[in-house]
């Protein structure tokens, strides 16, 4: 009786990480970014807004954000992307390890609140280098 509950619950187990396993891949491989930079601001509850760059070059990337009108307020960001596959959602790894997500929707970038498309901040695509 209790391997045949054991047997169930690990059968449970083993879909329920199928299920929830997100497959990425690396952007070099796919040859999908050669450099594109993304430009915006975006808001902020201590100063007048956030001037955003994101530039990905191949699998890497670079975040810079300048805190408009603070003093000390800019902060680069870099690391490795990789991309879920079939989907246009990227995710940003910076070099502590911390993972931020992105959808890549025509020439823009959109990141925050996934969940409410309306809350979410967008960065559009630029030609400018910054």
């Amino acid at each position: 009786m209790n391997f045949k509950f054991l047997g169930i619950i690990l059968i449970f187990s083993v879909l329920f990480t199928a299920c929830n396993s997100t497959k990425t891949t690396n952007l070099t491989q796919q040859n999908e970014f050669n450099q594109t930079t993304y430009y915006g601001i975006v808001p902020c509850a201590s100063c007048p807004g956030i001037e955003t760059w994101l530039t990905i070059k191949g699998d890497k990337y670079e975040l810079k954000e300048q805190y408009l009108e603070e003093k000390d307020g800019l902060f680069i960001t870099k690391g490795k992307i990789k991309k879920v596959e079939n989907s246009n959602i990227i995710i940003l790894e910076d070099e502590k390890g911390s993972k931020r997500e992105f959808i890549i929707k025509n020439d823009t970038v959109i990141y925050g609140n996934k969940y409410n498309p309306k809350s979410a901040y967008k960065l559009s695509k630029t030609a400018k280098k910054n």
